[in-house]
């Protein structure tokens, strides 16, 4: 089985690349599957998690991201080089010649059927549908927005299969027949160590972006510190950012949290961050499925969060495991890591529940969902092959 990803990049330490790479690295160490990773922005710059020395890694040296970071007329590029972008993809593919190619939804998702290399395509989509609306789109940009939404239904359909990672997603994607729900898996705590939740420290995990609502936590932090002063704040997260870093720092300084809230850059070692903690914060604005709030509780962490897109009310069952806080409800969040750090009864609980509930996103038990998706689309495309010869 040969199959292709096709990625951005892999030098960054964000949710989707480190997905990626456990996933291929089983597909090549357990099914024995031949992997590329096909990239545009990696340069020559290393990817940030380890892959398998079986996966083959190839860039296009598009470099996409220096046109996306300017303005408008500078991302007209980005049209320009899809056109370089389809032709080198093509190239690969005819030398590869892969049974199935899986878009990570990035430019390459409104050419790549178009290439009739002969292989199955499928639609890998880690975000909720709705995640551009909520970063702000004001007036004729959120016209707009909902024109590409519809259009990139239009395109999904056309996919072999259209994989997503919540039920709550799907609903937002009403007339795709092609849908299939995967969730992403955790294998971070192989050895079962859970947190004795002895330590007083809050912990988050995630790139510094609007996305993230990292503005948020630290108003509810002001809160918590208020009732409960002996307790840190600890926030994980590579800067994706500059401006908005700058302006997470300057809340922290005007509400005299500098002592309590502590900002770190990623680390390989984020198991020992989980295991040094006793509660994980989830307070993003939209998410897909957050790895990290998997992650957080396969270690026994419980977990606060608000409800927002997608994916914390598919792994969160309230008052249970964790608690749900309305969304962008600062107060309700400041009260609910409260009352579960005010009780070590409770918060063992739920930290006990947060691990059992880990277990339902096992690796072992999802790849074997990816790997029977992986082999019927090549069935099908033996088949086809088949009755093209007679």
């Amino acid at each position: 089985m040969k199959i292709v990803y096709y990625i951005f990049q892999t030098h960054t330490s964000g949710g989707m690349e480190r997905i990626l790479t456990d996933k291929v690295n089983y597909l090549a160490e357990k099914f024995g599957y031949e992997i590329t990773i096909i990239t545009t922005d990696q340069k020559d710059k290393k990817p940030f998690y380890r892959f398998s020395s079986k996966i083959q890694q190839k860039d296009l040296e598009i470099n996409y991201t220096d046109d996306l970071r300017k303005g408008p007329i500078s991302r007209l590029r980005t049209y320009i080089k899809n056109s370089s972008s389809q032709k080198r993809l093509r190239m690969q593919l005819q030398e590869i010649r892969p049974d199935v190619v899986v878009s990570m939804q990035g430019n390459e998702m409104y050419f790549l059927n178009k290439l009739k290399d002969g292989s199955k395509k499928i639609l890998e989509r880690h975000f909720t549908r709705d995640a551009r609306l909520i970063e702000n789109q004001q007036g004729i940009w959120k016209i707009l927005e909902y024109i590409r939404l519809w259009y990139d239904g239009r395109i999904a359909a056309q996919f072999d299969k259209f994989v997503i990672l919540t039920q709550e997603d799907k609903s937002a994607w009403p007339y795709q027949d092609n849908i299939l729900i995967i969730p992403n898996f955790v294998n971070l705590n192989k050895e079962n160590v859970l947190s004795d939740l002895s330590g007083k420290r809050v912990i988050a995990v995630g790139r510094i972006v609007y996305q993230k609502g990292f503005d948020r936590l630290v108003r509810a932090w002001e809160k918590v510190q208020a009732v409960l002063p002996d307790w840190e704040l600890t926030i994980f997260g590579g800067v994706a950012n500059q401006e908005i870093e700058q302006e997470l720092e300057k809340l922290i300084l005007s509400l005299n949290l500098k002592e309590s809230v502590h900002i770190f850059p990623p680390t390989g070692h984020i198991d020992r961050e989980y295991l040094d903690s006793s509660l994980f914060v989830l307070s993003s604005r939209y998410e897909g499925l957050p790895l990290v709030l998997v992650e957080a509780m396969s270690f026994g962490l419980p977990a606060v969060a608000f409800t927002c897109k997608c994916g914390p009310k598919d792994v969160i069952t309230d008052h249970w495991d964790g608690i749900l806080v309305p969304e962008g409800n600062v107060d309700q969040l400041a009260k609910a890591i409260i009352e579960l750090l005010q009780d070590p009864d409770k918060l063992s609980v739920y930290g006990r529940n947060a691990f059992e509930k880990s277990k339902q996103f096992n690796e072992e038990n999802i790849m074997k969902r990816w790997k029977h998706l992986f082999e019927s689309l090549k069935a099908e495309k033996d088949q086809s092959h088949k009755s093209v010869q007679r």
